[in-house]
């Protein structure tokens, strides 16, 4: 049996209950089994309705994907300027943080990305809600749709190596990494929709199917994981519980603390003034 901090090591993963129509969650018994078959006791992890297809991709993106992908990205290049794509978070004020995001989502079948430009800065819209409680926010620097088969990753994932794959295909030492993928499957295929690396371990990113494309809730939750943010298993509103629903919105002060330390320790040329 694995421990948290083992598991913790390895990835932090996270499932999301969404509380609206047509989508329901396992009872407590149900969640705890089916962990403990997974990865050991320890969390509480509850599966999607996979029948339900509310927040597949809508199909209405419009950038092509050209062989090596899409790219979008602001041409300044002052690392800690104003590299927004859209909206910029820096405000000039001492006590705010500002950092830049690359927003990677995989191409489907009909070259559209699963997540399009719009729909990621609605996303980005709710991640900044959530973390302006602690005076943090985020900016997209770079977007891309990336054609999977092009850098020689699945358009399905099916193993845990594969998600450090895409995290070394993808992350750079400037930029926050947020991935998007098309649905999991094979071994992947469990309780979890959403796995982020904690500060200290060999690659970095958060990377996620496509079930959750559009919930900036479970964003928001894995960039705590990337601030160095543990679980809370205490209090189904905050944003770092294991089960994330609509109102899994909260922060603490101390939650506050951890996230603005972990900036400073681990991601300071992610920062933007």
């Amino acid at each position: 049996m694995k421990d948290k901090q083992t598991i913790f090591s390895q990835f932090v993963m996270t499932l999301i209950v969404f509380l609206t129509a047509g989508m329901s969650a396992c009872t407590n018994e149900e969640l705890n089994h089916t962990l403990g078959n997974y990865l050991g006791n320890g969390s509480t992890i509850a599966k999607l309705d996979q029948n339900n297809n509310s927040t597949n991709p809508s199909g209405n993106a419009t950038v092509s994907r050209p062989n090596s992908g899409h790219v979008t990205n602001n041409p300044r290049s002052n690392i800690h300027g104003n590299t927004a794509l859209g909206p910029s978070c820096g405000t000039g004020k001492s006590n705010s943080i500002c950092l830049g995001i690359k927003y990677i989502v995989y191409a489907n079948s009909y070259g559209q990305g699963i997540v399009n430009q719009q729909e990621a800065f609605q996303n980005l819209e709710g991640i900044n809600r959530v973390w302006s409680q602690c005076g943090i926010a985020f900016q997209i620097d770079q977007y891309l749709v990336a054609n999977a088969q092009d850098y020689r990753l699945r358009y399905n994932p099916q193993e845990y190596d594969e998600l450090n794959d895409i995290r070394r295909t993808f992350s750079d030492d400037v930029t926050l990494l947020v991935v998007t993928t098309g649905k999991w499957m094979g071994n992947l295929d469990g309780p979890a929709n959403a796995w982020t690396n904690m500060p200290g371990e060999i690659v970095y990113g958060a990377v996620m199917e496509s079930v959750v494309a559009t919930f900036p809730n479970i964003i928001a939750h894995e960039l705590g994981h990337y601030m160095n943010l543990d679980h809370n298993y205490s209090d189904t509103t905050n944003l770092m519980t294991q089960v994330i629903a609509d109102n899994s919105v909260n922060l603490n002060q101390g939650q506050c603390q951890v996230a603005r330390d972990g900036i400073q320790n681990y991601w300071q040329r992610m920062l933007r003034s």
